[in-house]
């Protein structure tokens, strides 16, 4: 009886123990997982705050660079030029490349930029100018839309620019555009 009195005794202390370091672990388990819930959305919420900002300043830039393209007189003298190119243009075409250049360094985030005029041949892009688009990029120009291949035909390259802007579209989804050699 002594012996069952002891174990007993015993028993309830470990139990107690054990029930008190239990309840302890699951106080700390509680507060550890607020914690770190707390720090993932605090985490979250700055890398959206930054997102934002840097997307905010993606579109600063882009307006800033449409400032400087349409603000060029040159560029905009060539926009309204028809099929011939006086000797004039060319020197236009030459500033307004030379400026494109410039504003290429402005944009981080776009690698590489061009210019097709609707009512003639021009072509302006951050390296490189050409007053002949049909005859030089229509043939070494492979562009993939995903659905439609509309590869190495200058003409359907600058409808299928043309067109998507008459159906308002800012985005154009485009599987790959690659020159081809």
């Amino acid at each position: 009886m002594k012996l069952a009195g002891v174990a007993a005794k015993y028993t309830a202390k470990y139990f107690l123990g054990f029930l008190a370091v239990f309840i302890c672990s699951v106080l700390v388990a509680a507060v550890a997982k607020g914690s770190i819930e707390n720090y993932i959305v605090e985490r979250a919420e700055n890398g959206l705050r930054e997102g934002m900002k840097t997307t905010g300043e993606s579109i600063e830039r882009m307006d800033l660079i449409n400032q400087l393209i349409y603000g060029n007189k040159a560029f905009t003298t060539l926009v309204y030029s028809e099929e011939t190119i006086s000797r004039e243009d060319v020197l236009q075409l030459r500033e307004s490349n030379e400026a494109l250049m410039k504003t290429a360094y402005i944009s981080d985030f776009i690698p590489y930029m061009f210019i097709l005029f609707r009512d003639n041949n021009l072509y302006l892009s951050s390296s490189q100018c050409s007053f002949d688009f049909d005859s030089y990029y229509g043939r070494f120009m492979k562009l993939d839309t995903g659905g439609e291949h509309v590869s190495t035909d200058a003409a359907r390259i600058k409808e299928f620019f043309f067109e998507s802007r008459e159906e308002h579209r800012q985005f154009l989804s485009v599987a790959s555009f690659d020159y081809t050699i």
